[in-house]
Parts: structure tokens; sequence; C-alpha cells
């Protein structure tokens, strides 16, 4: 997984082939929640291989 540094909020990750945004939260240790909240606008049923996403640094306040 590429990974890339730049973000205040947490760090871009690219999704690759056979990885849903829960797994990739799950691997980060961030909710689903969380990475919708992060990434405006993404729908989950609708992400392809190549996507890049913030995954949020753990503690960034994430609202309800």
């Amino acid at each position: 997984m590429n990974e890339e540094a730049g973000c205040p909020a947490g760090v871009f990750v690219r999704l690759e082939r056979g990885q849903t945004l829960a797994m990739l939260a799950d691997k980060h240790g961030v909710t689903l929640h969380e990475m919708l909240v992060h990434n405006p606008g993404v729908h989950p049923a609708r992400i392809a291989p190549g996507q890049v996403f913030i995954v949020p640094k753990k503690g960034v306040d994430t609202p309800k």
C-alpha cells in the first residue's frame, strides 16, 4: 500500500485492488465513519483501485 505524507489531518493512502474502504479503515485503526467524514463525497460502493483517500490521524477530532 502506498502512503504519502503531506496531509495535516492524517496520511494519503492509495486503495489497492481487492480493498474496501472499511478494510482500509480497519487496517489503520480508524472507523469507516471517520474515513467518510475525512473524505467527503465518497460513497463506499463507488470506489476503485488507485483512488487516494485521507486516513485520519488518531486523535483528530471527527464530527459526529
